[in-house]
């Protein structure tokens, strides 16, 4: 039992951490070049989905199963959503910058779209922790 609790626990400490990056780094994106028009949504979902760790970390032990599933349920659908709305406001800059000569010879596009592409993957890397924690829980 102590080892399933101590996997949720790192699982969260994950989340957590991969989450904080992609936030920081879909401000940075989105403050080099071709600004997010969604940033306070995908701020909110991310921040949402930081508490609600936080939260299972502190209290999680406390609260039933019911709970603790519809959290981490919560944790993966703001994460999806916090995804899901960064690769759509970056798909433009997607194609200026790899399908087409527009702004392929723009630094600074190009940059914000490789910072952009690392907060896909620290978003995708929490999501991930996320439906692990909610498939492989055992209370």
């Amino acid at each position: 039992m102590a080892k399933k609790n101590t996997g949720t626990f790192i699982l969260n400490i994950i989340m957590i951490a991969a989450l904080a990056a992609a936030l920081i780094l879909t401000v940075v994106s989105s403050g080099k070049a071709y600004a997010l028009t969604h940033l306070p949504q995908i701020l909110a979902a991310g921040i949402v989905g930081i508490v609600i760790c936080i939260l299972m970390l502190a209290v999680g032990g406390k609260l039933g199963s019911v709970v603790k599933d519809a959290a981490y349920l919560g944790v993966v659908a703001a994460t999806a959503y916090a995804l899901t709305t960064m690769i759509a406001g970056r798909v433009l800059l997607m194609g200026y910058v790899y399908f087409s000569d527009l702004e392929s010879n723009n630094p600074v596009a190009v940059s914000a779209m490789n910072i952009a592409i690392a907060a896909w993957v620290c978003f995708a890397v929490a999501l991930i922790a996320g439906i692990i924690v909610g498939f492989s829980r055992k209370d």
